[in-house]
């Protein structure tokens, strides 16, 4: 057999003594130990609690086994992907234990599905904590099995996630749901069928929205403009105010997107998911209607509910706006692909900046102009779902429409340029529409709502304290059961025990399962990997005595939480109250980071600072200045995220070479493009590479060899002396050729055995073997190599090495053919031998 047989390729030693696979991740740990590489890239996710960690690729096992040895988070689960072929070698060669902890499991592409929901996948969705990692395989993508992998995985996990969140919401929406219950007073379905016959305009934030700008400005008065919250920078620059905002998402991330619509409360109103970023939520000065339910548990006080598909603000957007009435809806920068220079949103967003999306997602789609475009697996994932709004549209007589040519070609959406859209003239603004449908808001509105919510919360908070109870008695019982405190155990406990459960279950149903989802992080770590083993009785006592305290803990939070939300509503009644206690008030704004609300409280009352004694003015002014300085902050974690996200070097170099390598020499040159356009840093260095390769492919080798020689960033370096090998072999110039193969050879083994060809080439047979043997001492399964090697000492009538490199190669692998025939030239051509 011979080593290019081998799964994966050779296995190398690096100076840690670590074994790695060059086929698979290149030269990434030949210099530097895994273990730091892991810890400077993954340390950081390591410690996170309560979570299901899933990384397609294993590094060779060496991520697994640096995983395995490592204290991790509590409640964290880690599932690894990795081809079955690996796997068994791995196995074979004592690379990889087949006995891993409890927390950690491998699985193959074909069952790892089955794996993640045996270690309760749909409930770490609930609760937030699924997290997908790239393993470095993956982020350099040497090995292109390891791309393929990734986008299978992302793909699937996606379109679990759509269900998931379907079927169960997260844990999270009740969170802000309760935080909101304030502010979310008016339903969108109050303006249901008010836009009957007009057009609307939905602006997303993809790539081709700067193409509608001049067509809305140009309509601006016979049309209806609606936009999601995170354009509202590109919207203030255009000096475009649109009727409505979208804004759906729950986390802080939203706030530092969005914050700039907080500027446009006067002319527009903000449409908003019941559980929208509270902090955002509570500083929105102008009017605002709620989608979705009001509390997250049953009540008369709810809306009627409507489920759109999709996850995504435009999607919601879509389906809300079907409902009010138009009869056509334009949909501006709603792509779901990437524009040809790779970028995923708009001019003007924080990920045009940090520059084109890097990793290889090889997913691909039609566009309405007829070209090829490359999406991620979320936009990818988005796609069925709006063509299902648009068929829903389209029963409501209402059509879909999408101008942009480089957006994704989607059934039921038309293709129509802006050039052929027109507007007819209206008589009534849309704004004037929105006034005079919404109610005048008074005080006593508001205190209505408010007494409505607080007495909602306390009807459920009688419940959460009966089951309580109940679950603190479960307690005793299970004790008595098995006997404690010095007394027998008593089966009558058992009974009892039942009886409480039917109690939980029939009287107290949706409260018990609103009390257990509010602990399900707690209720996972008692679910085991081992399912098949029999429990024991102390296990069994364990495990039901902790049920029962997660459950009458989880409703003692839930208390809690229900009482925090209770002092928020009270501190709104305490806004509209003639002599308001403003320490109170101040003491909850800056408690839920809603300094700013000051504003509010003081448009409502129609005062100024001025009306207030000294100390309080003092107070006020600092809740103002905290607020300004929210709103000037520029440095925040989304923006972190994406240059985390989005400008990682390896996975530039890899995208950059596989469109070289597929011959894709114009998507090359936009992607160059889109690279100059973003602040990336070193942006330079991978233009200077990009540059090189367009003119190695256009056979201008002088040109690309100036390029070449300018890199001088370290990832790019080794990429950037293979280009100039390759061109000096190309054009014969082998001593050239020789001495960039030199530095190759000096910051990688691999490259031994190439330099130890062009020594052999050139002349320097001696060197060459002294290259091979330095080669073939530490990398010992490499036997094409070795018989290079055997071969050139033949040629030097080395009959003893040449032995000595057959036995090397049978040894491992007796009917190696390519060891035996060179072993009986030897024998055949030694004088004197038989």
């Amino acid at each position: 057999m011979s080593d290019t047989a081998t799964p994966f390729g050779s296995i190398f030693t690096n100076p840690f003594g670590e074994h790695y696979f060059p086929a698979i991740n290149g030269e990434t740990f030949s210099k530097i130990g895994s273990e730091n590489y892991f810890q400077r890239h993954f340390g950081g996710m390591v410690d996170r609690k309560d979570s299901l960690n899933l990384i397609p690729g294993t590094d060779g096992g060496l991520l697994v086994n640096w995983i395995a040895k490592k204290k991790t988070g509590e409640g964290s689960r880690f599932l690894f992907i990795e081809y079955p072929e690996l796997l068994e070698r791995l196995y074979d060669e004592e690379l990889l234990p087949r006995q891993l902890p409890d927390h950690v499991v491998v699985a193959t592409p074909d069952e790892w599905m089955k794996k993640a929901e045996e270690l309760s996948l749909k409930d770490y969705f609930y609760i937030g904590n699924v997290r997908p990692w790239r393993s470095m395989a993956v982020i350099d993508g040497f090995h292109e099995g390891y791309v393929k992998l990734w986008n299978d995985f992302d793909e699937r996990l996606g379109q679990f996630q759509i269900a998931v969140g379907q079927e169960l919401g997260s844990r999270i929406f009740m969170l802000k749901c309760l935080e909101n219950l304030a502010e979310n007073r008016t339903p969108v379905h109050i303006l249901d069928q008010v836009f009957k016959g007009r057009t609307a305009v939905l602006l997303g934030g993809g790539p081709s929205l700067d193409e509608s700008f001049a067509w809305v400005r140009k309509n601006r008065d016979r049309l209806v403009v609606m936009a999601v919250a995170r354009i509202a920078v590109q919207l203030a620059r255009e000096r475009i105010v649109p009727d409505m905002f979208f804004a759906i998402d729950p986390h802080e991330i939203i706030f530092h997107q969005s914050k700039q619509i907080l500027d446009f409360h006067e002319r527009s109103l903000l449409v908003n998911m019941y559980h929208l970023n509270p902090r955002l939520m509570g500083l929105w000065r102008g009017r605002s209607l709620f989608m979705g339910t009001l509390f997250p548990w049953f009540s008369e006080h709810n809306p009627l509910p409507r489920h759109y598909p999709g996850i995504t603000v435009s999607h919601q957007a879509l389906g809300s706006a079907v409902e009010m009435g138009f009869s056509r809806i334009i949909l501006a920068g709603l792509d779901l692909c990437f524009s040809r220079e790779g970028f995923t949103h708009a001019r003007g967003s924080v990920e045009m900046a940090t520059g084109p999306y890097v990793h290889r997602s090889e997913l691909w789609v039609e566009t309405n102009g007829g070209w090829r475009a490359e999406t991620s697996s979320d936009f990818f994932n988005a796609i069925p779902a709006l063509q299902s709004l648009a068929e829903y549209a389209k029963s409501k007589e209402c059509e879909v429409i999408n101008p942009a040519a480089a957006a994704a070609k989607i059934e039921g959406v038309a293709f129509r340029s802006w050039d052929e859209l027109e507007c007819s003239q209206v008589d009534l603004g849309a704004w004037e529409v929105i006034e005079q449908t919404l109610p005048v808001e008074t005080s006593r509105d508001r205190m209505n709502h408010y007494q409505l919510v607080e007495g909602e919360l306390m009807r459920l908070r009688e419940e959460v304290r009966v089951v309580r109870k109940l679950t603190a008695e479960a307690i005793d019982c299970n004790d008595r059961l098995f006997g404690r405190r010095g007394k027998p155990p008593d089966f009558k406990f058992k009974k009892r025990m039942d009886e409480i459960e039917t109690i939980l279950d029939t009287e107290h149903n949706e409260v018990s399962r609103l009390v257990k989802k509010w602990s399900v992080a707690d209720l996972l770590k008692l679910s085991r990997p081992d399912k098949s083993r029999e429990w024991s009785d102390e296990e069994i006592e364990t495990t039901g005595r902790r049920y029962y305290e997660v459950y009458r803990d989880s409703a003692t939070n839930l208390l809690k939480t229900i009482d925090d939300n209770r002092a928020r509503i009270q501190t709104r009644m305490e806004e509209e109250k003639p002599s308001p206690n403003i320490k109170r008030i101040l003491e909850q704004y800056e408690k839920d980071g809603q300094e700013g609300r000051v504003a509010i409280f003081l448009a409502r009352r129609g005062e100024a600072l001025v009306d207030f004694p000294e100390k309080i003015r003092k107070r006020l002014e600092s809740c103002q200045e905290a607020f300004v300085a929210l709103m000037q902050q520029t440095e925040h974690d989304y923006k972190n995220h994406c240059k985390n996200r989005l400008a990682s070097p390896r996975a530039i170099r890899s995208k950059v070479m596989a469109m070289f390598q597929n011959n894709e020499m114009e998507r090359l040159q936009h992607f160059m493009e889109g690279i100059g356009q973003g602040d990336m840093e070193e942006k330079g260095q991978f233009i200077l590479l990009i540059r090189g390769l367009l003119a190695e492919k256009k056979a201008d080798y002088d040109e690309a060899l100036k390029w070449y020689r300018q890199i001088s960033f370290e990832p790019l370096l080794l990429e950037g002396w293979q280009r100039q090998l390759t061109i000096y072999l190309r054009q014969k110039e082998l001593v050239s050729a020789c001495a960039v193969a030199k530095r190759l050879a000096e910051n990688s083994l691999i490259h031994f055995p190439f330099y130890a060809e062009l020594l052999r080439l050139t002349g320097d047979t001696a060197k060459a073997l002294g290259v091979y043997r330095d080669y073939t001492s530490v990398v010992r399964d490499d036997f094409v190599t070795m018989i290079k090697m055997g071969n050139l000492l033949l040629a030097e009538r080395d009959w003893e090495g040449v032995r000595k490199c057959c036995r090397k190669i049978l040894d491992k692998d007796e009917g190696h053919m390519g060891a035996r025939l060179l072993l009986e030239k030897v024998e055949q051509g030694v004088p004197g031998s038989a």
